[in-house]
């Protein structure tokens, strides 16, 4: 009997010709009696050795209390995965690359590497929380991809928009309703990186923050069916409030206290906005455009053109559609006489 905890990796050490593999998604198809009455089922089946093991990918806490009552402890093994731990070489590629990337916001760096240092130590267990606040569009959400691309550029980041779930049904999403329907638990436990990104935060009715208590403090998600290891980790919020204080009266001192750290955003300065064009301007011309576009472009003097009017643009988002779009109308309307 093998228990397999978190995306799928594990034991491998056994028999692969008799084994029954029940992975996280396969549970919700069943009806919640018969889930219940699974464990007892696996071990009628393996006494009839119809299967030598049973391996469970991410079992509801249900499964897993009963199968450790029916079966014996050295008979069972639970592997938790393992996910790339933060180092202090991650802190310092954070340092070397973090300004070119995340352009416009010189002053977040020294905080962001302040709170992220306890990670680098190995007895550190707890995850390290922080709020990202300030004007939409210039580099929150980038921050929290930046991160996760440095500690692992193949797993994916975890990202979750809690605007979008504005109905009656957040509130089972957050604390669990039966098996069958998808929740942040779940959706935790298929995690590839051990980023998390909870996005527009403050969109969460307040009522609900009670269920990121425990995961703020201790690592570690409960909800009614499954629980989540979050050891290490490092949980980004994200806010468009402009000061801490709004922060503070708006999610209540219970939640804002469970915080490690606030960073501020502010609004992109015209050098910055200058930066921001140039990039997005060099890598569409490099990567997309054929040599007579670009004869185009450069005829025009469209880069320049695009850099004197950068007190028409605003954030980040807004400067890449602004020079895409000024870049497609310069090409079209030269190629078809416009």
């Amino acid at each position: 009997m093998d228990v397999l905890k978190e995306n799928g990796e594990g034991h491998r050490d056994f028999d692969s010709r008799k084994v029954l593999i029940c992975r996280a998604e396969e549970f919700a198809l069943l009806n919640d009696g018969y889930v219940d009455a699974l464990p007892a089922l696996i071990k009628v089946w393996i006494l009839a050795d119809k299967f030598s093991n049973v391996v469970f990918h991410n079992p509801p806490n249900n499964i897993e209390k009963l199968t450790k009552q029916l079966f014996k402890k050295e008979q069972i093994k639970v592997s938790q995965f393992k996910y790339t731990s933060f180092k202090y070489k991650h802190l310092e590629m954070i340092k070397e690359k973090y300004n070119d990337v995340i352009i416009g916001q010189p002053d977040v760096l020294k905080r962001l590497l302040v709170y992220l240092y306890p990670l680098t130590k190995p007895k550190y267990k707890k995850p390290v929380v922080l709020l990202l606040y300030g004007p939409a569009g210039v580099g929150k959400t980038e921050t929290a991809k930046f991160v996760k691309s440095i500690i692992s550029r193949n797993n994916g980041l975890f990202r979750t928009q809690l605007s979008m779930h504005q109905t009656s049904d957040f509130a089972s999403y957050l604390f669990g309703d039966n098996i069958h329907k998808s929740s942040l638990a779940l959706d935790l436990l298929k995690r590839e990186s051990n980023v998390v990104l909870l996005d527009e935060f403050d969109k969460c009715p307040p009522l609900l923050y009670s269920a990121f208590y425990q995961m703020f403090d201790e690592g570690i998600f409960v909800d009614k069916n499954y629980r989540v290891n979050l050891e290490k980790a490092i949980i980004i919020c994200t806010t468009n409030f402009q000061t801490e204080r709004e922060i503070f009266v708006h999610l209540g001192e219970a939640i804002y206290s469970r915080f490690d750290g606030f960073i501020q955003y502010t609004d992109l300065d015209e050098g910055a906005k200058t930066r921001i064009v140039e990039r997005e301007y060099i890598g569409i011309y490099q990567t997309l455009l054929d040599n007579q576009e670009k004869r185009i472009l450069d005829e025009n003097q469209t880069l320049f053109a695009l850099k004197q009017e950068v007190s028409e643009m605003t954030n980040v988002r807004n400067i890449k559609n602004y020079v895409k779009s000024r870049i497609s109308s310069k090409i079209v309307s030269h190629k078809m006489n416009l």
